[in-house]
């Protein structure tokens, strides 16, 4: 069996009674590998993470197996540590990435190191609420807004909008969503209206970032060509393919480890990811001239 990585949640599940907050992932391996690829024309990207963590968690607490319903379940935060997690074990604690200046007269590209450890450090002893309650100022005056923590499933809803080319019903949908309630200063219930959810949405991304810190994860870089700072962002997915198209074609791979050890497909496939790389390692040193 592969090995498994230990990953305590953020948030976590409720089930039987209480919160299931340790997750367990199974080692990354070719075909593994081969599967993601080809997703990639088929799934928006939330559902893609959604499938590979399905496919990967060996268990979450007590539940065990996991579903695609499990994943979706899982708050956004939670899903990225996951993934971060899964980058750290499959290629390296630490990622060079570049970054490119975002103020349009300059455009500099940046390199930088970011520590996958630091995405995915240490979690509240206390578990977090179901819903969480915020007093937020907007137009019209003071309001208690009442909202919860954005998922998986949140996230593929908006996601199809986006399909649709519709890139600001992505985040109002997200907003509207997760919006539980909204109350006036007298207490009272008021409709939340596309103009409030507007008004509301930069209150409670801020309130996102504080309570789910894995959801929103930026690397601040200063650019060497303007002196500029700004925050680059953190996109677990988008981070774990660079990871894996670093490395090259897979089928390239098992084609040059097929020639040289005449393995099958199958055997080279259930290889991790690392244990190929390290055979490959090998094919590469021995091909050089002396």
């Amino acid at each position: 069996m592969a090995s498994l990585l230990n990953v305590d949640l953020w948030t976590g599940l409720v089930a039987e009674d209480r919160r299931q907050s340790g997750a367990r992932l199974c080692a990354f391996t070719g075909e593994d590998e081969a599967a993601l690829l080809d997703t990639a024309g088929r799934c928006l990207p939330a559902e893609q993470v959604t499938w590979l963590l399905a496919r990967l968690l060996d268990s979450i607490g007590g539940i065990r197996p996991v579903g695609v319903e499990h994943v979706r379940m899982l708050t956004v935060g939670d899903r990225d540590r996951l993934l971060f997690a899964l980058c750290s074990a499959t290629f390296s604690p630490e990622m060079d990435l570049v970054a490119r200046c975002p103020f349009e007269e300059c455009g500099e590209l940046t390199e930088l190191t970011v520590s996958l450890e630091t995405l995915t450090g240490h979690v509240p002893a206390t578990p977090p609420a179901d819903s969480f309650e915020k007093q937020i100022e907007l137009e019209e005056g003071p309001f208690t807004l009442r909202f919860r923590l954005p998922t998986g499933q949140d996230q593929e809803k908006a996601c199809r909008h986006l399909a649709a080319q519709d890139a600001a019903r992505v985040e109002a949908e997200l907003v509207r969503e997760c919006v539980l309630e909204l109350r006036d200063a007298k207490g009272r219930p008021v409709d939340c209206a596309a103009r409030r959810l507007a008004q509301i949405r930069p209150h409670l991304e801020a309130a996102w970032s504080e309570l789910d810190p894995s959801a929103d994860c930026f690397s601040q870089v200063e650019c060497p060509a303007c002196g500029r700072a700004y925050s680059a962002v953190l996109d677990a997915l988008s981070l774990f393919m660079a990871g894996l198209e670093n490395r090259g074609d897979i089928f390239h791979q098992v084609d040059r480890l097929a020639r040289a050890y005449h393995w099958s497909e199958r055997e080279l496939l259930a290889l991790s990811f690392q244990r190929r790389q390290r055979y490959l390692e090998l094919v590469d040193s021995q091909a050089r001239p002396s």
